[in-house]
């Protein structure tokens, strides 16, 4: 649309660049908005826009001339054809999350037409869902796959347009990876390094599930993950992973030994400690530091709680690297999702 207007400062077009820095922001406020809450939280961009184009067949027609390299009409033959153009995205399309919530805020909507109502219908026999005036609608997905979210505008006339895109949900909640401690909400815990990597301070975000019945740190198992881009952030986990896709990862594993240290409701069960980077792509050195100040910070928990167990790190892939420089005890594994 930007590409093809004739003339500048049309109402309701704004720059690409301008229009990406601000989907952006927006979608990172709804990533930390939606951090505690086990869900995707996603922000969807849309236009609908009526315009006029030069019918193809104009020329050859002869409703227009081309007289010196300009295009010029003699008697008014109309050369355009109207058009529209309605489009809603997500910018993500795979979600790890079962709760799934949109927003289409009203400066991320753009039209020069009167629209009466925007709705969306998720694909799982849920109906439409209101989005008009930046409304936030949600839907739950019990099972994993491949759906289509269909998009709907209702014009003045009471004319429905429609806009389709394929969404694949990868996890859905599992209530026995979830049910490990009921009594105990996993924790997150902001954590900085102490110690610089030229010149910049690391910095990661700890979720933890306590193994214990009192909810305290007794038997650590810290999960250092591996490369994290951050870009599914906006699919429902703090970054591309998280200690719920780590539970499902266990669970879909089917072994019941790994089930019982880790997600179900044992004896011997860990506590977990899962260490998401705030930036998955950052030097080794730097989130080596990070790590340290983790493993502080569950030792300090440990004292507190009585506990003289020794933490037990498991590095994911560049995890296991990061653990290196810390002289933990670590384990290296490929990732298991």
């Amino acid at each position: 649309m930007v590409s093809s207007a004739t003339q500048l400062n049309v109402s309701g077009i704004e720059s690409p660049q301008q229009e990406l820095t601000e989907w952006k922001n927006l979608q990172k406020q709804q990533n930390n908005n939606a951090k505690l809450n086990n869900k995707a939280s996603i922000v969807l961009n849309g236009l609908f826009f009526n315009y006029s184009k030069i019918n193809i067949n104009a020329l050859s027609n002869n409703k227009i001339s081309v007289v010196n390299d300009k295009y010029i009409n003699g008697i008014w033959q109309n050369p355009y054809d109207n058009k529209l153009s309605f489009a809603i995205v997500s910018p993500v399309f795979a979600i790890s999350k079962s709760n799934v919530e949109v927003k289409l805020p009203t400066t991320l909507w753009h039209s020069n037409t009167a629209i009466t109502d925007i709705a969306i219908d998720f694909g799982n026999n849920t109906g439409y869902k209101n989005l008009s005036n930046g409304n936030l609608a949600s839907t739950n997905y019990t099972n994993i796959g491949t759906y289509t979210w269909t998009y709907r505008v209702r014009l003045s006339n009471g004319q429905y347009k429609y806009c389709r895109q394929k969404v694949k949900v990868t996890q859905v909640d599992n209530n026995n990876a979830q049910a490990r401690k009921p009594n105990c909400a996993i924790q997150e815990e902001p954590i900085t390094s102490t110690k610089s990597f030229q010149g910049v301070f690391g910095s990661a975000t700890l979720q933890i599930a306590y193994g214990s019945a009192n909810c305290t740190m007794q038997k650590p198992l810290i999960v250092a993950e591996g490369l994290d881009t951050g870009l599914m952030g906006q699919g429902g986990s703090i970054g591309d992973n998280d200690i719920n896709s780590f539970f499902q990862s266990i669970f879909q594993s089917g072994s019941n030994e790994l089930e019982n240290l880790t997600i179900n409701n044992t004896a011997v069960d860990y506590d977990i400690i899962y260490v998401n980077w705030d930036s998955g792509t950052d030097f080794i050195q730097r989130n080596a530091y990070v790590l340290e100040e983790v493993i502080k910070w569950v030792n300090d928990q440990k004292a507190l709680a009585g506990s003289t167990e020794p933490n037990v790190v498991l590095g994911q892939s560049m995890g296991g690297l990061i653990g290196i420089p810390t002289k933990s005890v670590t384990i290296f594994i490929k990732p298991l999702y």
